[in-house]
């Protein structure tokens, strides 16, 4: 692959210990200070939201990003594999995967020029449970072809 992609995902409505989107930038800014995504504009970011309805359309307009990004993956790489081998990503991350992947499996349509996505999980450092996640997530999904750990 001769480029390379980043996806972060920040769920707001989610967190239950009280979390901003705001401070799960901070942090993410902090865990990925020299990732080059992050360099320049990204850093600068800042998250406000001036009503429910602001926040609910961009999470829409998140959404349709995310599911775009993998229906039409095959046009940046032909092989349609996608790699995130090698990274060190333990349980937590396989957890934050598989959620990714199920919401990518549920909501894909596979486009009629498109074969099925495969991903390559090598050199990450999930267990049994964070493995066994990911394969469920993807279990009944048309656009996942399968995995590899």
């Amino acid at each position: 692959m001769t480029g390379q992609a980043c996806l972060y995902i920040v769920d707001q409505g989610s967190s239950t210990t009280g979390e901003t989107a705001q401070t799960k930038l901070e942090d993410l800014r902090k865990s990925k200070r020299n990732d080059p995504f992050l360099s320049g504009h990204a850093r600068q970011a800042k998250l406000s939201f001036s009503s429910k309805d602001d926040l609910k359309l961009a999470l829409e307009v998140y959404h349709a990003g995310f599911v775009r990004l993998f229906e039409t993956y095959q046009r940046c790489e032909p092989s349609g594999i996608i790699s995130f081998a090698g990274n060190g990503w333990e349980e937590e991350q396989a957890r934050q995967l598989a959620a990714a992947l199920e919401f990518a499996a549920q909501k894909c349509k596979m486009l009629p020029t498109s074969r099925p996505l495969a991903l390559i999980l090598d050199g990450n450092h999930f267990g049994e449970t964070g493995q066994r996640l990911i394969k469920q997530a993807l279990k009944f999904s048309k656009i996942f072809a399968g995995v590899r750990f």
